[in-house]
C-alpha cells in the first residue's frame, strides 16, 4: 500500500495531469476504483462526502480502503470531500483519513475564511492534507447558466483566502456543477487563468467532473487543475449495470452476482476519468 496525502499528489501532477477523485461509499465501489487504478498506474484519491458517510461511516471508508490498497502499489489518499464542519473532520481524522476538505462556500467570505483556518488548524496538527472551496459549486439539476456565473470564484477574494489559510488545494467554480448537467457547461478559463495568478499557482479543484467535455479538462490542467472530482457517472453506470441484469435475471438472489455487472461500468467510467485527468502511468 502506498498511502499519499492528497498535498503531496496535486503538487507532484501541478500542470502535468490531474489526480481523478473518485467518490466511493460502499467495498464494491473501492474495489473498482483500486482495481482500475493499479491496472492504469494512475494515483488515485478515494473520497466521501457526508451524505456518503452517513451510509458508510469514516471508520468503515478508511478500513475498507486500507484493507484493499494492500494489493496496489499506486499513490493512494483517503479524502473527505465536501467537509462540513469541524466535528465530521475530526471524526475523518480518528478515522485515518489523510486528506480533508471544508466547504464553507456558501458561507459569508469571512466566515469561510475563519472557519476554514479553524479547521486547517486540526489537519495542520493531525498530518491531514487540506482543501477549501470558493464560489459556490451547485447541483446541475438545481441551476441554469446565470446562476452558475453567478457564483463563480472571484480570483480577488481567493488570493486574500488562500494567503490567510495556506491550503493544500482550492476548489474554484468557474461554470462547473455537480451532477448531470442540463446545459453544455463552458467553463470561464480567463477566471480560471487569473485565480491562478492570483493564488501563486496553488493546485486547483475542478468539482462536477461528471459531463465536462474531455477537451475542456485537457484544457484545464496546464492552466492549474491538478484534481478533478467524479461521482455521479459512476453511480449512474453502477445502477445501470444492476438495472440491466435484473432484468435479464429477475429470480437472482446472490447479490455478488447482480453487482459484478454493475462493478464493470463503475470501473469503465473510472478508466475515463483517468483518461481525461492525463494520469495514466504517472504513478
Amino acid at each position: 500500500m502506498k498511502l499519499m496525502p492528497m498535498g503531496e499528489m496535486v503538487r507532484a501532477a501541478y500542470s502535468k495531469y490531474a489526480v481523478p477523485a473518485i467518490n466511493v461509499s460502499s467495498m464494491e465501489h473501492i474495489q473498482c476504483v483500486l482495481d482500475v487504478a493499479q491496472r492504469m498506474r494512475s494515483p488515485v484519491i478515494v473520497q466521501a462526502a457526508p451524505v456518503e458517510l452517513r451510509h458508510a461511516p469514516a471508520k468503515l471508508i478508511s478500513a475498507m480502503t486500507k484493507a484493499l490498497a494492500e494489493n496496489v502499489d499506486v499513490p493512494v489518499a483517503i479524502h473527505l470531500d465536501h467537509g462540513d464542519g469541524y466535528e465530521t473532520t475530526v471524526q475523518c481524522v480518528q478515522a485515518g483519513f489523510n486528506s480533508a476538505m471544508f466547504d464553507g462556500s456558501r458561507l459569508p467570505f469571512e466566515r469561510n475564511l475563519s472557519e476554514s483556518r479553524r479547521i486547517k488548524a486540526l489537519c495542520d496538527a493531525a498530518g491531514l492534507s487540506f482543501e477549501i472551496e470558493l464560489g459556490t459549486v451547485g447541483n446541475a439539476s438545481e441551476v441554469d447558466a446565470q446562476s452558475v456565473r453567478d457564483y463563480m470564484t472571484s480570483p480577488e477574494q481567493a488570493a486574500e483566502l488562500v494567503a490567510a489559510v495556506r491550503p493544500d488545494a482550492l476548489a474554484v467554480a468557474i461554470g462547473n456543477a455537480h451532477g448531470l448537467y442540463p446545459f453544455p457547461p463552458k467553463l470561464d478559463f480567463a477566471r480560471l487563468q487569473a485565480i491562478t495568478e492570483a493564488t501563486g499557482h496553488l493546485p486547483l479543484v475542478l468539482h462536477g467532473g461528471t459531463g465536462i467535455p474531455g477537451e475542456a479538462i485537457r484544457k484545464a490542467i496546464p492552466m492549474g487543475i491538478a484534481k478533478i472530482n467524479f461521482a455521479t457517472a459512476m453511480r449512474v453506470a453502477f445502477i445501470d449495470g444492476m438495472k440491466r441484469f435484473m432484468a435479464e435475471h429477475p429470480e437472482e438472489t446472490f447479490t455478488f452476482n447482480i453487482f459484478q455487472p454493475a462493478m464493470q461500468g463503475f470501473r469503465e467510467k473510472v478508466e475515463e476519468a483517468i483518461e481525461f485527468c492525463g494520469s495514466e502511468g504517472k504513478a
